[in-house]
């Protein structure tokens, strides 16, 4: 009996192990689910980590917020996923925080800092140590809600309050290896911070500036994150400590040697090329066999912008073949005749876009897997003129399956034996 019971507890153990981090099918995003699957592995590492981590009161991961702690016993606790933020592919941890802090004597300032420094610092410690040098995302997003005490209509009363960070991942990495407040705030002015759902300065030294000059720091904020920042004056360097801009690099950090170039911003590209987007739905929509719940829009890969398609992609052969054979016949008989079509849409000269993301689910045999077919745009149109053939495009761009890269040849995979 003991030992029957030794097992069973080891294996509700593993049980709820596995159960804080999202399956890969149920990821929402294309490209998160495939991100997912890529690495399950790190993330229950980190849902293993979270777990064993100590916090002043009671913290569980969880896909839904501002619940009670006896019902969040009882629910799902799986709150670690891919997602996208504004155009951008985001690891994102979610969580309930079981401290109560008295709003006549803590506001709200205080709390999002105690907050920020018991759980939230702690959970990108942990993830950045996993993940913080994989260049195939580009933010962490963590949200953590507390509970507030105090009166209405002269009633106790309590009720939660939501603190969300999204950080992009270089400057995550920086705020978890930072070693003075300074450094600390540096790197989260690289992100934003939300109370509630509202922009939100968070100040994580115990003297913040006068309210003024926290006010210039987060508008300043708002205008990068809305890509329409100001080039830095000398007043403006005055709000934050100069040894602010000094904190150590992400290439000082993991032993690099080159910085790597500026992400393009994604949430800007969108908005200017809404319609552009849309035209692309409309008319490649049957053709091309694009998934409702995934509209084209740009992603980053390698730093640069690519128009990511996300789309189906039936064989009729349903004898059973590698996936190097299947990933072959999806370009010839898919990808590769949506080339010219899309072509025509796109406007034939600017710097938007470097290449186009045909990003696929292959079915074959009651079978799937997930390709990529990452091309660049000048390859491109070498192609639809018939100047390159399809190997040479393959050749100058990256497949991935299942979000591994592959060298693929289509000649070799697709004589490949039954």
């Amino acid at each position: 009996m003991r030992r029957s019971s030794a097992l069973l507890i080891l294996l509700l153990s593993a049980g709820s192990l596995l159960a804080q981090v999202v399956a890969p099918m149920e990821v929402q995003d294309p490209l998160g689910q495939k991100l997912q699957t890529r690495y399950m592995q790190e993330l229950k590492v980190i849902a293993s980590d979270l777990r064993a981590q100590k916090y002043p009161y009671p913290f569980y991961l969880s896909r839904v917020l501002d619940i009670d702690e006896k019902d969040q016993q009882k629910v799902d606790q799986r709150g670690i996923e891919f997602s996208r933020h504004d155009g951008a592919s985001v690891l994102k941890i979610t969580g309930n925080y079981y401290a109560a802090y008295n709003a006549d004597k803590v506001p709200s300032s205080a709390r999002a800092r105690l907050t920020f420094l018991n759980v939230i610092l702690p959970i990108l410690r942990v993830a950045t140590s996993h993940l913080g040098s994989e260049d195939s995302f580009s933010a962490f997003a963590i949200e953590v809600s507390h509970h507030v005490r105090g009166k209405s209509f002269g009633l106790d009363s309590e009720h939660p309050e939501n603190l969300a960070v999204i950080i992009p991942r270089e400057a995550a990495v920086k705020l978890a290896f930072a070693k003075n407040d300074e450094d600390r705030q540096a790197a989260l002015l690289e992100g934003m911070a939300y109370l509630d759902s509202r922009p939100f300065l968070l100040w994580v030294g115990e003297n913040p500036p006068p309210e003024e000059e926290q006010t210039r720091i987060l508008d300043s904020a708002l205008q990068r994150q809305s890509g329409n920042a100001e080039a830095p004056t000398t007043e403006n360097k005055q709000l934050v400590s100069s040894t602010l801009l000094h904190a150590p690099s992400t290439d000082e950090i993991f032993g690099r040697t080159t910085k790597a170039p500026a992400e393009p911003n994604l949430g800007e590209l969108n908005v200017a090329n809404a319609a552009l987007l849309e035209q692309v739905k409309t008319a490649m929509k049957d053709q091309a066999h694009l998934v409702d719940y995934a509209p084209p829009a740009f992603i980053t890969f390698r730093h640069v912008a690519y128009l990511q398609l996300s789309m189906t992609t039936p064989l009729s052969d349903a004898k059973p073949m590698s996936q190097y054979k299947a990933a072959a016949l999806a370009f010839d008989e898919h990808v590769a005749h949506l080339v010219r079509p899309l072509l025509k849409i796109l406007p034939a000269t600017g710097d938007d876009m470097k290449g186009i993301n045909f990003s696929t689910t292959v079915k074959q045999g009651g079978n799937s897997i997930a390709v990529e077919y990452l091309l660049p745009l000048q390859t491109l149109r070498c192609f639809a003129a018939y100047e390159c053939t399809g190997q040479q495009l393959i050749d100058k761009g990256a497949v991935l399956v299942n979000g591994d890269r592959i060298e693929l040849h289509l000649q070799a995979a697709e004589a490949e034996a039954r």
